[in-house]
């Protein structure tokens, strides 16, 4: 009886320690974030007012009887559908009563928090279920919550991401005890495709991504195991398990994918830029300014590359390589060792894109991309957040490895050491930095609840006029606190780039006048005066405004071009907490 007592106590603990281990890069990260959560959020760019938009979203649509897949909330009078965009379902549904029991600000930092912590514990789950021993698969954890894809997109804000690498490390973990022991097939299948569905309603891309993984995983699987793939078909995989977990994810998955492919109207550009968003070649080995390890001639160097610095994921550190390299070496005889290895670099090389970047110079060596990004989904998918799976296998590779080598060395301290060292040079490599960036929540927010402002809107359609595109994120958390009180012309996080170069997206959108209220092009002094007022009457007819409305602090000031013609056509604007506030009359004389 004693012994048991003292058995769970240190059981207890344990987990206890793990949990505050795994604390520790969601405190770096979130930082003051949690220390004032109702004004910080992490994330300096305007994708963080966006995912706020979307977290509550959802139960507000359901408790007023609207479809929360699909909205004139956003992009008036057009019917928006929310699967074209990030639109974070699977969040909003278990993070979204928090948007109302506090504010959004806090229900964000919530999931970044839990997106952080169930990667760490998802991932020891999964490393215990291939066989590591506590201890390394505690620092293997550690590993994969700080994996430098995941990190790396915090700096912008993108917790479905954050939220993906979880999820995904959570069906990886389930599937390999499964396979292990072979209970209740039903039950686990079921479990199995409701990750799915949840990995699905969080991201399209990550959903697409990993399933072309795992089928090159299968591939390379059955190739090594040719011999027997007769008698590991038969024992490891169980048909009512496969069944259950493919009916389960086809069955919920289909609204959504239904929406998807019913709002793409028959384009097939692709939604992102092409040859941007990749992986360098100098990446691999180079820290960003999100990894605590880098100095700043690495920061000048990274800077040379193509892309934002949420997209430089691709960072693997010398200490990884080396005991990659020690792995295969040492077990070069075990067949899922180079499964592991190919899989990862599978994933490495696909995060190149159409062409090899080498120091942000675009070579014109052709990468297998090129083959991949024609697949149906996967020609909207950024190649650069392959890499995501390149980390889960070399870091499995790695820790499974160490405790191989830990078994067979019979308790020889110098390689129990080495191997703990190795690992933990690795996770110093990828501590994120203590710096992380953070926003604070601008106090013009709250104009959208004042009882004068909102008297005068009477949930009638209004134009949020933006400095620049991105802009609009900011406030779309403002609109979310409000409690979506009126509908917005607006749009933001709509693939910007091509269909909107091409002029395709006014097909549906039918914006000829600014895409998304952006007035940045009228920053420019030859921009003449009544062809701003034609435009301004142009979009009006076509977007239906009741008022126009320009925030202070959200926004550089107006170009005088603007200024103008909003003058001539809307009159003199009223004034409310320094932002201006325009009526927009009847147009049909």
């Amino acid at each position: 009886m004693t012994y048991s007592i003292r058995s769970r106590s240190w059981t207890v603990l344990f987990y206890v320690c793990m949990f505050c281990l795994y604390l520790i890069p969601a405190a770096i990260i979130l930082g003051p974030a949690l220390l004032h959560p109702k004004t910080i959020f992490v994330g300096t760019n305007q994708d963080s007012g966006q995912f706020m938009w979307y977290l509550g979203w959802f139960w507000h649509a359901l408790v007023n009887g609207q479809n929360p897949l699909t909205t004139t909330a956003v992009n008036y009078p057009y019917d928006f559908k929310l699967m074209l965009n990030t639109s974070i379902v699977t969040e909003a549904v278990v993070f979204g009563p928090l948007v109302y029991l506090a504010n959004t600000v806090f229900a964000f930092n919530v999931v970044v928090l839990a997106s952080l912590v169930l990667s760490g514990l998802f991932g020891y789950s999964l490393l215990r279920a291939v066989g590591a021993r506590k201890w390394l698969a505690v620092l293997g954890g550690l590993l994969l919550e700080m994996s430098p894809f995941t990190v790396n997109q915090l700096v912008d804000g993108h917790i479905n991401f954050s939220m993906s690498s979880a999820i995904i490390l959570a069906i990886l973990s389930v599937t390999a005890r499964f396979l292990q022991r072979q209970r209740r097939p039903v039950a686990t299948g079921g479990l199995i495709g409701a990750l799915c569905v949840a990995q699905f309603y969080t991201s399209l891309e990550m959903f697409a991504t990993f399933t072309l993984m795992a089928v090159i995983a299968v591939v390379f699987y059955t190739l090594f195991s040719a011999k027997t793939l007769m008698h590991r078909t038969l024992t490891r995989i169980h048909f009512q398990a496969a069944v259950t977990a493919l009916t389960v994810t086809l069955a919920l998955t289909l609204p959504g994918a239904w929406l998807f492919l019913a709002g793409l109207h028959g384009h097939s550009t692709p939604f992102m830029p092409r040859n941007i968003w990749v992986t360098d070649v100098v990446n691999l080995l180079l820290p960003t300014t999100a990894q605590w390890l880098h100095t700043g001639l690495s920061a000048r160097a990274v800077h040379r590359f193509t892309g934002d610095l949420s997209e430089m994921g691709g960072y693997l550190g010398i200490p990884l390589v080396v005991g990659i390299v020690w792995i295969l070496f040492a077990c070069h005889r075990q067949k899922w060792v180079w499964v592991l290895f190919i899989v990862g670099s599978a994933a490495t090389v696909l995060s190149f894109g159409p062409h090899l970047h080498i120091f942000g110079h675009i070579t014109k060596i052709r990468m297998p991309w090129v083959v991949v990004e024609r697949l149906p989904l996967l020609q909207d998918a950024t190649a650069g957040r392959i890499m995501f799976y390149a980390d889960v296998s070399f870091v499995t590779l790695l820790v499974v490895g160490l405790e191989r080598i830990m078994r067979t060395s019979r308790g020889r301290v110098p390689k129990g050491v080495a191997t703990y060292l190795l690992l933990i040079a690795a996770a110093c490599a990828w501590i994120p930095t203590a710096k992380f960036w953070h926003q604070h929540v601008l106090p013009s927010s709250n104009l959208f609840r004042q009882t004068d402002f909102q008297t005068v809107i009477d949930h009638q359609p209004v134009t949020v006029l933006v400095n620049g595109y991105w802009s609009f994120g900011y406030v779309m958390q403002a609109l979310a606190d409000s409690g979506y009180s009126f509908p917005v012309t607006n749009v933001y996080g709509f693939p910007y780039t091509s269909w909107m170069a091409n002029g395709r997206l006014e097909q549906e959108f039918s914006n000829d006048f600014l895409f998304e209220s952006d007035f940045s092009r009228y920053a420019s002094n030859t921009y003449d005066d009544s062809l701003a007022v034609s435009n301004l009457r142009k979009y009006i007819a076509q977007r239906h405004p009741a008022h126009i409305l320009w925030l202070q602090g959200y926004s550089t000031p107006l170009p005088p071009t603007l200024a103008y013609a909003l003058t001539q056509v809307c009159g003199r604007p009223m004034t409310m907490d320094g932002s201006y506030l325009w009526q927009v009359p009847s147009l049909s004389s």
